[in-house]
């Protein structure tokens, strides 16, 4: 049997592990990124954007783009898990097909899985290409 204070600090123990965990585990799921894009885009075919610095920031499992010349903001829906890739430069990918260009995919590199957004191609298409935008540490706001 554990004296009081063998007892006192063993509990102190498993609530510092346990508040540990809980911080990780929130913290896992917040992401906070900057990048500045240099065309307009789309996000789901639906939110047009104009070029310009972005925040891109999940909050759980809901990503969002926030313009931080407009403070406009857009969720972005649909998305499916990407696994963590093998290069540790985070990035946004585009697919743009004439002068249209919507978000394909949120890369967080070789430690954090992305995600893939879920858009129709378009119907006209012609030539694809897809673009890659780096993303940074965001500044605060």
């Amino acid at each position: 049997m554990r004296s009081n204070s063998n007892n006192w600090k063993w509990n102190l123990l498993v609530i510092g592990l346990a508040v540990a965990a809980t911080s990780a585990t929130a913290s896992a799921q917040e992401v906070k990124l900057r990048t500045t894009v240099p065309f307009a885009f789309s996000i789901n075919q639906s939110a047009n954007l104009p070029s310009g610095s972005y925040v891109v920031s999940r909050h759980g499992d809901v990503w969002s783009f926030r313009s931080e010349e407009t403070g406009q903001s857009v969720a972005i829906v649909n998305t499916i898990a990407l696994p963590a890739g093998p290069d540790g430069s985070p990035r946004l990918s585009f697919e743009c097909a004439n002068s249209h260009c919507q978000i394909a995919a949120i890369h967080l590199g070789r430690y954090a899985s992305g995600v893939q957004i879920a858009a129709p191609k378009p119907s006209d298409a012609g030539e694809l290409a897809v673009v890659s935008v780096p993303l940074g540490p965001s500044r605060g706001k």
